[in-house]
């Protein structure tokens, strides 16, 4: 399935994400062919949901396929990479935003699906601004940032 989407480096205003509840969001990257536009994705969400990906290309449009896991076996299979991110996401109405924590501590990405790539851009939510446009910058695709993670003991997971 062909994914539109345009990422920013924003900016928070006041308490705008504290009136939303967040979802934590743990995900951990395997690569294919030793680059960064073919992956597989493993995704839990507030350790109740649990997604494997494959994602294919880079930049505005990219190829996604994901199905929905098991628990256990996501975190089988986070417990076999060394690559991964933690963040909280918050949905404001079709915008999603990425509070990343851990080494990635401090950046926020604001994330716009869209039905087609010269569609205009919804509104930002009172309180979020751009900073920067970053949807060709590979450097901030999250495998990219999951390889800059440090984070110690796999981020908490353990075998």
């Amino acid at each position: 399935m062909k994914e539109i989407e345009r990422k920013f480096k924003v900016s928070v205003e006041g308490s705008v994400l504290g009136k939303n509840k967040g979802c934590k969001i743990v995900q951990g990257y395997f690569f294919m062919d030793g680059c960064c536009d073919k992956i597989i994705r493993i995704r839990i969400k507030d350790d109740k949901q649990a997604y494997v990906a494959i994602k294919i290309g880079k930049g505005l449009v990219k190829e996604e396929l994901e199905h929905e896991i098991s628990i256990e076996c996501a975190k089988d299979f986070l417990a076999e990479t060394s690559f991964i991110i933690e963040k909280i996401r918050y949905k404001l109405g079709r915008w999603e935003i990425d509070v990343f924590e851990k080494d990635l501590f401090g950046l926020i990405i604001g994330e716009c699906e869209l039905a087609s790539e010269d569609e205009k851009l919804p509104l930002l939510p009172d309180g979020i601004k751009i900073k920067e446009e970053v949807t060709d910058d590979v450097s901030f695709a999250n495998s990219t940032l999951a390889k800059k993670n440090k984070g110690g003991e796999k981020n908490g997971n353990k075998k």
